[in-house]
């Protein structure tokens, strides 16, 4: 559930009565749009979760999120629920394992309030494997938590995540934890069934209309719980077939060069599947020896279970996919990468800190970037190295576009198709950030890189 709320999508702002509240929906299945709640209907909300989760708020836990309280999980989790349990919360919001760790020493039990995007990245971490008996609890929403993960979650922390279903427009609809199975329980007070067509009509107080027809399609086990059975809307057609891409994404994904997947649809005159792929560390080892061009014909001849006709006539690798705060993956933000031919580089052995990052690069031959720079001697172009410390300073701290200023820029020596660098990036007072890329003990280049959004 999840959608940043008007103003820009910056701020929480009342509308022009003040018993109602703004929110702009994610964005994740279309166009933005702005969704107008009562306040009482949200506060409403708040008061039957706390009801339903005793054992998640009784000892007063301090609480941490990774999203923020603007958006619908937020306003509720991050904010409501604690105001009104007498939970102190934290009053950044946490992006690394690193500094959730930092967050939580000394505070007691700890509430994590968070997204699947964030917890697969932190199982990984020691700094999360730390926590341990820390964590009262773990709450996640946005997207569907994977099994293998809820019970990584589960053997390092000793709980099982609470997964909460719903919307901006139907409030809180459904929760379950996964060491109990994998149906959804509804919540108090909310009532639903299946639609002719499959989908999940919702009737409840918070709800912006009464039922509301929700985008997934269920079935149900009993009147109080059911199985998800995907977005309703993500089976296509091509060439006069229906293309499911869900399957598309799992056939995928069991090729051990794939960690994640996903699939799209083009909105040409003859639609197309197009895929974002998260390779799996086989999957990285394996291109830095070989192209984008070789990896993407083995997968087309070595995965099962995907149509010539489906199978994605364009894939572009990232070492991890776009989610957004609330832990989902929006169109508008997908379709440029897909419309772009730029590739990132292989990133391992990445470290992050409160104030900085590092990884280890390999520039893949066949990029893009590479053509005719130079014909005989080909080498990466120093705006593609400033384009990687944009996109790292982006997502690290979660900056706008550029606008600022290069204040210290030095070149040694050029960086070729294939070699390791060792790249890192601080950030300095003033929101300014140093960075560096080395190979071995050579600095190949460095600067200084004032930031201003646009």
């Amino acid at each position: 559930m999840g959608g940043a709320p008007q103003d820009e999508g910056k701020v929480r702002e009342m509308t022009e009565k003040p018993e109602y509240i703004g929110f702009r929906t994610s964005g994740s299945t279309g166009s933005a749009k702005v969704i107008e709640k009562t306040a009482a209907s949200v506060e409403a909300d708040a008061a039957m979760l706390l009801k339903s989760f005793p054992d998640l708020f009784g000892d007063r836990p301090y609480v941490l999120a990774t999203i923020r309280q603007e958006h619908m999980f937020g306003t509720l989790w991050r904010k409501l629920l604690p105001e009104i349990a007498g939970c102190e919360v934290y009053d950044g919001t946490i992006v690394s394992a690193e500094e959730l760790t930092a967050a939580a020493a000394g505070r007691g039990k700890i509430l994590l309030v968070t997204t699947p995007s964030f917890l697969e990245k932190a199982v990984e971490s020691e700094d999360f494997r730390s926590l341990g008996a820390s964590l009262a609890g773990v709450v996640t929403s946005g997207s569907l938590l994977k099994k293998d993960l809820s019970r990584r979650v589960r053997e390092l922390a000793g709980i099982s995540p609470t997964e909460i279903f719903g919307s901006t427009e139907t409030g809180s609809v459904a929760w379950r934890r996964q060491a109990d199975g994998e149906e959804w329980t509804l919540f108090g007070g909310v009532s639903a069934w299946r639609e002719d067509d499959g989908r999940i009509a919702v009737d409840s107080e918070f709800s912006i209309s009464r039922p509301f027809v929700m985008g997934d399609s269920v079935e149900f086990v009993s009147p109080e719980r059911f199985l998800l059975l995907g977005r309703a809307d993500r089976n296509v057609k091509i060439l006069e077939k229906y293309v499911s891409l869900p399957r598309i994404e799992a056939a995928m994904e069991r090729h051990p060069f794939v960690g994640k997947a996903h699939a799209v649809a083009s909105d040409e005159p003859v639609p197309r599947i197009r895929a974002l792929v998260e390779l799996s560390a086989e999957g990285r080892a394996a291109l830095k020896k070989s192209t984008y061009g070789a990896l993407t014909a083995a997968l087309k001849r070595e995965i099962a279970g995907i149509e010539p006709f489906a199978f994605p006539r364009r894939i572009r690798y990232l070492n991890g996919l776009p989610y957004n705060e609330q832990g989902k993956l929006v169109r508008s933000e997908i379709l440029p990468i897909l419309e772009s031919r730029y590739q990132e580089p292989v990133s391992e052995n990445e470290v992050s800190g409160e104030d900085s990052f590092s990884a280890d690069l390999v520039f893949v031959s066949d990029a893009v970037y590479f053509d005719g720079h130079f014909r005989n001697f080909r080498i990466l172009p120093g705006v593609v190295q400033l384009d990687w410390v944009c996109r790292c300073i982006r997502r690290r701290w979660r900056k706008g576009p550029f606008a600022g200023e290069i204040l210290r820029l030095k070149f040694q020596r050029p960086v070729l198709p294939g070699e390791r660098v060792r790249f890192t990036l601080s950030r300095l007072e003033g929101e300014r950030y140093s960075f560096s890329f080395k190979i071995g003990e050579s600095v190949c280049t460095s600067g200084i890189m004032a930031w201003k959004s646009k």
